[in-house]
């Protein structure tokens, strides 16, 4: 399964929730003009994200744990709800077997959670959002 398209004609919204609903695991790149950024999904749970505005988080910043791990769980969720409210740009989903670390030149295996966020409840959340 490979999908690409324009954020005009399918948004985002859609696409997260038909990765997650599916379980696929690979990573969703989006092009738009503010700039890059991507969603990488494992068995369609979002384990990692990026924006061409939110720097890396720094490797030891907070050290590895259960604080470091919420600090990525938010990042991911301020991501997914900025990604969602794009209304110009196209995206590609790419299949892959195992998960990808890396996306384009930023190196996401830090910034990585081992479980991943369900995101069927926080498409709900933000379906809601964008409907108010």
């Amino acid at each position: 399964m490979s999908l690409s398209g324009s954020v005009e004609d399918l948004p985002l919204l859609e696409i997260l929730q038909v990765v997650s609903f599916c379980q696929k695991t690979g990573h969703l790149s989006v092009r738009c003009p503010k700039g890059d950024a991507g969603v990488v999904f494992e068995s369609g749970r979002v384990v990692a994200g990026h924006m061409w505005d939110v720097p890396p988080l720094p490797a030891q910043v907070p050290p590895p744990g259960p604080a470091r791990e919420l600090v990525v769980r938010q990042r991911i969720a301020t991501i997914l709800e900025r990604l969602v409210r794009l209304r110009e740009g196209d995206f590609a989903f790419h299949l892959s077997d195992t998960v990808p670390t890396v996306l384009g030149d930023r190196d996401l295996s830090g910034e990585t959670l081992p479980f991943g966020i369900n995101p069927e409840e926080l498409m709900l959340d933000l379906a809601r959002q964008l409907d108010e």
